[in-house]
């Protein structure tokens, strides 16, 4: 199993996943098939053997079918019997209440701690 990185494109956001457990999703998310987008990050994260997961989310924008992709690797993560402790760290752009919610929403259903951190719109993971 070899770490996984996808550059982003306009409707894409990066994917940098890695084999010790850290997995950083940035950028924009709204391509036109997501289920095809996120279908190989599925893959990978079943495979994936790490004890603990760190998972940093940093979407400036996430469309319907996106949001359901994300939510669905995230329990993918949660619930694999091998992986002892998820921490997702959820990052919102300073003022983007939308943002926020999204991730406390996925925090009342994803069994995990979830870190809500605000930043300045020019900062990156």
């Amino acid at each position: 199993m070899e770490d996984l990185f996808i550059n982003s494109t306009a409707s894409t956001p990066v994917v940098d996943f890695k084999i010790c457990g850290e997995i950083n999703l940035e950028g924009r998310s709204l391509p036109e098939d997501s289920v095809r987008f996120y279908q190989p990050l599925f893959e990978w994260t079943k495979k994936l053997k790490a004890e603990n997961v760190a998972v940093n989310i940093k979407l400036e924008y996430i469309n319907t079918s996106s949001s359901k992709q994300i939510l669905t690797l995230l329990k993918i993560l949660t619930e694999k019997d091998d992986i002892k402790q998820v921490n997702i760290n959820w990052y919102y752009e300073e003022g983007d209440l939308d943002g926020l919610e999204t991730g406390e929403h996925y925090s009342t259903i994803i069994d995990a701690p979830f870190k809500f951190i605000e930043y300045a719109e020019t900062e990156t993971l």
